[in-house]
């Protein structure tokens, strides 16, 4: 679901592009790395944050909060500060998609609960 998100906004860019009345509003852009000195200038501008990882596998950090804060909407998984988010500004401010840890843990038998390291099996037992 989060490649098919990352290919609908590339391709939500290229209509962007190619429109003439729309490109002069309007611009998607991914920024990889961002470190902190960068996201404080693009932070304010931001419409939309979209923090995307396996629940359970990786901690969104406080960057999407930051962006929640300035009015972007989030869409991402539950994961990390996601959860958090929700809490606070409650389901029609944000939008979760994917599996939960737990249905992840769930759908995964061969594997502790939390963490995704596989485990081996002693024949017989």
């Amino acid at each position: 679901m989060a490649k098919l998100m990352i290919k609908f906004v590339h391709q939500i860019t290229e209509v962007i592009i190619n429109d003439p009345l729309a490109r002069d509003w309007f611009e998607a852009v991914f920024v990889p790395n961002c470190r902190v000195s960068l996201a404080e200038r693009l932070v304010p501008d931001a419409n939309l944050s979209e923090p995307i990882s396996l629940a359970g596998t990786e901690a969104s950090g406080t960057g999407n909060m930051k962006l929640q804060l300035s009015g972007a909407l989030t869409i991402g998984t539950l994961d990390g500060a996601n959860a958090e988010i929700l809490k606070e500004v409650g389901q029609n401010n944000i939008f979760i998609f994917g599996m939960t840890a737990d249905k992840i843990n769930q759908r995964r038998p061969y594997t502790t609960p939390g963490m995704f390291t596989t485990t081996t099996r002693r024949s017989g037992t």
